[in-house]
């Protein structure tokens, strides 16, 4: 799957792909081995709290490795071009904003003024590099605020009313499409409820829920006249199949706060995107 969404047909392209990146088949590897046992091993495993400094050499190459290969320093790098850029178009810096982002950030990381040269020593920066980065993360809440308004929040709102609406359903998973339409006569005909059909044929059972938008795009039509209550046809997935009961379909609101997420990040999505595009330049992973 993952091959398939960075478009890595052949074990050549991987290599590149890895090569271009600092990683190795091993680190590729390891990667997905750490995800199969996060999820396989069920009993709690203590962990050590360590920080990036103080990491050995081995524990920093997978803590790059898993960033890059689980997408979060591609999300990283996009944050980072957004306050490149209002940067690049805002000059001035208001003192009072200045400061106020300084004291966060020594509050969030637990580091007193005093200690702020020697934590930067060890970070291999200096406290020109923190200005600026303190500039910089000052305008970008700035320009956050002016995009995030009222108006535009109820602008968005009321143009994505079908995408965000949310849906809240149980789910049962079964082994083949005879099995699904058993289960779906036994919950439509028999007047079972979805989780007495799993329970009594030891199907695993979950209740999800999702947004419009979250749907693949090849199943997006089963929803669109759906209602509380309905119970859809069994859909092929992976190697089984899916049942799934409407039990909510609720149209977007204000006050969600899935909904307001997703609003907010489309307003930033598609402000900074258009002012990245006049400063900066992706290099990698475009």
């Amino acid at each position: 799957a993952f091959r398939y969404e960075h478009d890595l047909i052949t074990a050549e392209e991987t290599e590149a792909f890895l090569a271009n990146r600092g990683l190795t088949l091993d680190d590729f590897t390891d990667y997905f081995t750490r995800h199969y046992c996060a999820v396989a091993i069920t009993e709690k495993v203590p962990s050590e709290d360590i920080d990036y400094i103080s990491a050995s050499s081995e524990l920093r190459q997978v803590f790059m490795a898993e960033a890059i290969l689980s997408g979060e320093l591609d999300r990283m790098t996009t944050e980072l071009m957004w306050r490149l850029a209002v940067r690049c178009a805002e000059k001035e810096v208001d003192s009072e904003a200045l400061a106020a982002e300084e004291r966060s950030f020594l509050d969030r990381n637990k580091i007193a003024s005093a200690q702020l040269p020697n934590w930067l020593e060890r970070l291999g920066r200096d406290l020109e590099w923190f200005n600026e980065m303190v500039a910089m993360e000052a305008v970008y809440r700035r320009r956050c605020e002016t995009v995030l308004v009222p108006q535009a929040r109820q602008r968005e709102l009321v143009m994505l009313r079908l995408p965000l609406t949310r849906f809240e359903t149980e789910m049962i998973e079964l082994e083949s499409h005879d099995a699904a339409q058993e289960a779906l006569f036994c919950v439509r005909e028999d007047g079972m409820s979805m989780e007495e059909v799993a329970i009594e044929g030891r199907y695993p059972y979950r209740r999800v829920d999702f947004l419009f938008e979250d749907i693949p795009s090849d199943a997006q039509q089963r929803f669109l006249s759906v209602s509380a209550g309905d119970v859809l046809e069994p859909l092929a997935r992976g190697d089984g199949f899916e049942l799934c009961r409407i039990i909510k379909k609720i149209e977007p609101q204000a006050d969600d706060s899935m909904v307001g997420l997703r609003i907010e990040q489309r307003l930033l999505d598609r402000h900074f995107s258009e002012l990245a595009s006049k400063y900066t330049q992706r290099r990698l992973g475009a």
